[in-house]
């Protein structure tokens, strides 16, 4: 998709694709958050004669066995590849500016008598899931409160020191903030893969390269060939809103430059019959594919309600959405999101956080249960 506008003399939104146009009443945006890979500027990057790459931009025709590789960043993208390429390379330093908490990951191949169990009696996998579910339920609870979220510390800290033995490296990786602040980090293999002979964390963030080069912070410098970054994602502006040109004629990019705002992540203003899936403060410690899923039904149901009361043009009232994120910023000075002790994505550089849902799971799923029209401004069909 090139462009999508959004045309009120036809009451339509209008699509400019690779593969023509296209005209629908509804729209829905589901490019999803997570897709503009973030680099940082370093001096002397463009003057590295080896390879370089993001970690989201994955060059796979590059072998790194034997290759001295640098990796930048210490997130959710390198706590996955680090691992995998460790048992490869010939050296690998790691860049870390700000350490983060690393929890165990709840992943296992299921036993041939379990899928056998599930294949038999479906209701024990659906009781796994609950089970699961009710888990990641009990964390975002936690998280709505600092003081809560902090007692939780201890889980990082035993996954330290059960995997960590080297004490000096250990003080190196652990945080000074409390556990949810920034994006928790789920592996089994990452603090292993540290302690190999061929890895060597800098704890400092890298500050210049060279032609072979790369220097951290503090001056330290090593030779390398490849260089990765795993620097995350530019989720505070959403690509997809540089695309959506909503009924006052402007991008929705220049509505989201300071801070991206929604309605239950899903509705903006001037963006007439049209929703954002993974919108603005939606973030939970859940499945983002459940979200979505309550979701669509919020749309399913908008769209099933429009036909049935012969609305055309559904547009979320500006109220709505003041009050709305109103309450949503004040409820998040509490959480661990706000404060605990970090800098990261969730703020964006106003400070203001953009993405967590501060409130409980099934407060969400009951909001998006049933489309709301009486906060929505309508236009009935012209006949």
């Amino acid at each position: 998709m090139k462009e999508a506008v959004w045309h009120a003399d036809r009451r339509r939104w209008v699509f400019e694709t690779s593969n023509g146009q296209f005209v629908s009443q509804f729209a829905v945006f589901a490019a999803g958050p997570i897709t503009e890979p973030k680099l940082p500027t370093v001096a002397g990057l463009s003057d590295f004669a080896g390879e370089v790459f993001h970690s989201a931009r994955w060059n796979h025709d590059l072998d790194l066995t034997g290759k001295r590789v640098a990796v930048i960043g210490t997130g959710a993208s390198a706590v996955q590849f680090v691992p995998e390429i460790q048992p490869d390379v010939a050296q690998l330093y790691l860049f870390q500016r700000t350490a983060s908490w690393v929890v165990p990951r709840l992943d296992m191949p299921v036993p041939a008598p379990m899928k056998t169990l599930f294949g038999k009696v479906p209701k024990t996998q659906q009781g796994l899931r609950t089970g699961l579910d009710g888990i990641l339920r009990l964390l975002t609870l936690a998280m709505r409160h600092e003081s809560a979220a902090r007692r939780l510390n201890v889980i990082g800290k035993a996954m330290l020191r059960a995997q960590v033995k080297d004490p000096e490296l250990r003080q190196i990786l652990t945080p000074d903030f409390t556990l949810g602040c920034k994006r928790l980090l789920l592996s089994n293999d990452f603090y292993p893969a540290l302690e190999k002979p061929n890895v060597e964390v800098i704890p400092h963030a890298l500050s210049e390269v060279g032609p072979s080069t790369v220097t951290g912070a503090d001056g330290t410098t090593r030779e390398v060939d490849v260089i990765i970054f795993g620097t995350g994602f530019d989720v505070s502006h959403p690509p997809i809103a540089r695309h959506v040109r909503g009924s006052d004629g402007h991008l929705l990019s220049e509505f989201w430059n300071t801070s991206p705002e929604a309605y239950l992540g899903t509705t903006t203003r001037n963006v007439p019959n049209g929703f954002v899936l993974l919108g603005p403060n939606l973030l939970v410690y859940n499945s983002f594919l459940g979200i979505a899923e309550d979701q669509m039904n919020y749309v399913v149901d908008a769209i099933k309600k429009a036909d049935s009361n012969g609305v055309e043009v559904l547009s979320l009232k500006e109220s709505t959405l003041r009050q709305f994120n109103d309450e949503i910023q004040e409820a998040l000075q509490r959480t661990v999101f706000n404060h605990g002790g970090c800098a990261s994505y969730y703020l964006d550089e106003n400070g203001k956080n953009f993405a967590a849902w501060p409130w409980s799971t099934t407060l969400m799923r009951k909001r998006l249960s049933r489309f709301d029209m009486e906060n929505y401004d309508t236009i009935p069909y012209a006949n």
